[in-house]
């Protein structure tokens, strides 16, 4: 009968039971990561890993809260990208766990070395078993969409059919642009942080400008090595592969850390934050048009 309620549209039903259960998803993963760190760490640094040196007066027992919450970043930014990716549990994990690692911890690690006090491989190696947890439930709990989990039939069918050629110029371009965005935005933003790194304010330093190109550069080597693998197991369409590394990126790169570095001036931390945020959208923007298909992996629309 017309006067009887019967509740919510379906859609605006299943929307809502989305959102409800997504949104436990990202703290579980978070929450691995922590205990995966907790249990991992102690034992990786009685087996001789050096970790990384605080500033001083930063007590690592009154950062738990903090880590949490970059934990939570890093689950939230990293959700879209492991849904988007095809293939079985162990393949989808290894390719996000990959992707995650190098993106976040190691890249990390080298750039603290050269931008600061507290770099050291030390810092890569005692994140890798919060890595391989969150990844691992991230695998788990995000998963594609039904009829799109199939891997694909072989790394060549996920990229755009091109010429030897056309991929020598293409994968050169993907290599050079990392630098050439980083140091781009990298100059918007000098007027209002060189100093703080001049002054070495919270164990920062200035390298010289061969050492930063150098050191982008390897990043950048290490970055693209990190995405193929997702550029070649992703199913949706190129725009939704870019959009998903872009989040992926900032996340892992930046805001993840960034809010987690006290010690660092708020006004600091809020520049380098609209920073990483542009320049991971560029980047991410020009992998996927260099590498992807127009509807990477053939599937459907993300």
């Amino acid at each position: 009968m017309p006067w009887v309620t019967e509740g919510p549209p379906m859609s605006e039903r299943s929307s809502v039971a989305g959102i409800v259960g997504y949104v436990w998803k990202p703290p579980l993963c978070a929450l691995g990561f922590m205990i995966a760190t907790m249990v991992g760490a102690p034992i990786l640094v009685s087996l001789g890993v050096k970790p990384p040196a605080l500033p001083s007066g930063v007590d690592p027992r009154q950062m738990a809260p903090v880590m949490l919450l970059g934990a939570w970043i890093l689950a939230l930014t990293l959700a879209p990208l492991a849904a988007g990716i095809r293939g079985s549990f162990p393949a989808r994990w290894s390719v996000l766990c990959l992707f995650a690692y190098v993106s976040g911890a190691v890249n990390g690690a080298i750039e603290a070395t050269v931008f600061t006090s507290m770099g050291g491989p030390g810092a890569a190696l005692l994140q890798l078993p919060g890595f391989v947890l969150l990844t691992a439930l991230a695998a788990m709990l995000f998963r594609p969409a039904k009829g799109t989990e199939a891997a694909p039939s072989g790394a060549a069918s996920s990229f755009a059919p091109r010429s030897a050629q056309s991929w020598a110029w293409r994968l050169a371009a993907a290599v050079i642009a990392f630098p050439v965005i980083y140091h781009a935005f990298g100059m918007a933003i000098a007027p209002y942080v060189i100093e703080q790194y001049r002054q070495h304010v919270g164990g920062l330093k200035l390298p010289s400008q061969p050492v930063v190109i150098g050191v982008q550069t390897l990043r950048s080597l290490l970055f693209l090595g990190a995405t193929l693998p997702v550029i070649a197991a992703w199913w949706g369409t190129r725009r939704s592969l870019a959009c998903a590394l872009a989040l992926a990126f900032f996340g892992i790169v930046g805001l993840a850390g960034l809010v987690q570095a006290s010690w660092l001036p708020v006004g600091m931390r809020a520049v380098h934050t609209a920073e990483i945020l542009a320049d991971s959208a560029v980047y991410a923007c020009v992998l996927a048009a260099l590498l992807a298909k127009t509807t990477a992996g053939g599937a459907r629309s993300a």
